[in-house]
């Protein structure tokens, strides 16, 4: 019977521990949800926006840059 009474202390045990886990993760919802959001809006701004503003960037650059160099810079 001690071995019985020691399995069920472990299993009340086990549900408190995750009791208070369950009551920890609802109080900081919120807390848990904005750094969520954070951190998938610097992923997003890392991985598709600041790409695409260097590629806007460098395309600009390049229409600005002549293609054929003047005459005038040759000399003859």
């Amino acid at each position: 019977m001690a071995g019985a009474r020691d399995s069920v202390d472990g299993i009340i045990e086990g549900i408190t521990s995750y009791r208070g886990a369950a009551q920890v993760l609802i109080e900081e919802a919120n807390t848990i949800l904005e750094a969520s959001l954070t951190i998938i809006g610097v992923f997003t701004l890392r991985v598709f926006v600041l790409p695409v503003f260097l590629l806007f960037g460098a395309m600009s650059l390049l229409r600005v840059i002549p293609r054929h160099p003047s005459k005038k810079y040759h000399s003859s």
